[in-house]
């Protein structure tokens, strides 16, 4: 949320997609398809478990199914969701770079910085889990 506050993004659909973007995904690996699956799921749950606009649903939609794609550039709010997601990528032994990002809030030493050892922390506890 961090960066929502820098970027302006809808923090609603920020939330929505750290929720659903990878809800459906069937590994850790490579998974084609998966973001449409979360965005389909978040459709169906619309309105039962979660309310949002229109608007919402579509920026929604569109992070979710385009989020694996690389894109850097497009919507404030979008941007900020695949920055958030590409910024947690040392969970899995990625270090993040700074041109695969699309906003200048996360591009920043100090945001790839304290990304990172979020995703360590997260690695860590996972490892004395198992």
């Amino acid at each position: 949320m961090m960066l929502a506050q820098e970027t302006g993004a809808n923090r609603h659909v920020v939330e929505l997609f750290a929720f659903f973007h990878d809800s459906r995904r069937l590994n850790e690996h490579v998974d084609d398809g998966h973001g449409a699956r979360g965005a389909a799921l978040a459709s169906r749950l619309k309105g039962r478990y979660f309310d949002a606009t229109d608007e919402e649903m579509d920026l929604l939609h569109f992070a979710c199914v385009h989020h694996s794609d690389g894109m850097t550039q497009g919507d404030a709010t979008v941007l900020t969701c695949w920055d958030a997601d590409r910024l947690d990528l040392g969970r899995v032994g990625i270090t993040p770079r700074a041109k695969y990002l699309g906003t200048e809030a996360a591009r920043t030493p100090a945001s790839m910085d304290k990304a990172n050892r979020r995703s360590q922390a997260w690695c860590d506890v996972y490892d004395a889990r198992h």
